[in-house]
C-alpha cells in the first residue's frame, strides 16, 4: 500500500466518508503499529492487543461520520483506543501495565557510583518496570501518552477527557512517585553493597 504522505488524516476521513471506503486502509497503515505499541504497553498479551487494535478500528470505522472536523484525527482514534483498555482492563480486573521506558527522562541516573563502577542496568530497568506497574493508573497513562506516544498535553487531554493542567501535574506526580521509589531503592542497594 503506498500512502499519501502529503494527505492529512482528515482528508482521507473525508474520502471514506464520501464513500471511498478503501481509503479507510491508508488510515490503518498510518495508525495500526503506533496503536498496537500504545495498547500493547497496557495489554501485555500480544493476541489480546491485536483483538482491541481491531476493535478500536471498527469502531473507528462505524462511528466516522460523528466525527468532528475541527479537531485531528489522531487524539480522536487514540481516545477509542484509550476506551478499549480501559473496559478491557475493567473486563479482566487487571491493573498490570507493563511498558519499555527510556527511564534517563523519567528518572536520572545517579548512583552515587563513580563513572569506573558498573550499574546493572538490567536489573535496575527490571525494577523500575516493575514500579510502575504498581502506580495508579490515572500516572501510567500520561506516562506513556506523554513519552512513548509522543503527545502533547493538549492530545493527551483530548484523549482522556481531562484539562490540560492536570496532564501536567499528572505527569510531574507520576515522575515524582517514581523517583522516589527509586531513590530508596538506591539507597537500600548501597547500604547492602558496603
Amino acid at each position: 500500500m503506498v500512502d499519501d504522505k502529503e494527505k492529512k488524516d482528515e482528508d482521507i476521513v473525508k474520502e471514506v466518508i464520501n464513500g471511498d471506503k478503501e481509503a479507510f486502509g491508508f488510515l490503518i497503515y498510518r495508525f495500526e503499529k503506533k496503536l498496537f505499541r500504545y495498547i500493547n504497553r497496557f495489554i501485555y498479551d500480544n493476541h489480546e492487543a491485536e483483538d482491541l487494535l481491531q476493535g478500536v478500528f471498527i469502531k473507528a470505522y462505524t462511528n466516522l461520520n460523528g466525527f468532528n472536523f475541527n479537531f485531528r484525527f489522531s487524539p480522536w482514534v487514540y481516545r477509542i483506543a484509550h476506551n478499549e483498555i480501559v473496559n478491557y482492563i475493567k473486563k479482566q480486573q487487571k491493573n498490570k501495565l507493563v511498558f519499555g521506558i527510556d527511564w534517563d527522562v523519567i528518572v536520572p541516573i545517579n548512583t552515587g557510583k563513580s563513572a569506573g563502577e558498573e550499574i546493572d542496568v538490567d536489573k535496575l530497568d527490571k525494577w523500575l518496570k516493575d514500579h510502575i506497574e504498581k502506580i495508579p493508573d490515572k500516572y501510567k497513562e500520561v506516562l506513556v501518552l506523554y513519552y512513548f506516544e509522543d503527545m502533547s498535553y493538549k492530545e493527551i487531554a483530548d484523549i482522556i477527557k481531562i484539562p490540560i493542567a492536570t496532564v501536567g501535574v499528572r505527569i510531574k506526580r507520576a515522575k515524582e512517585l517514581v523517583r522516589k521509589n527509586y531513590n530508596k531503592y538506591i539507597n537500600n542497594k548501597n547500604k547492602n553493597d558496603i
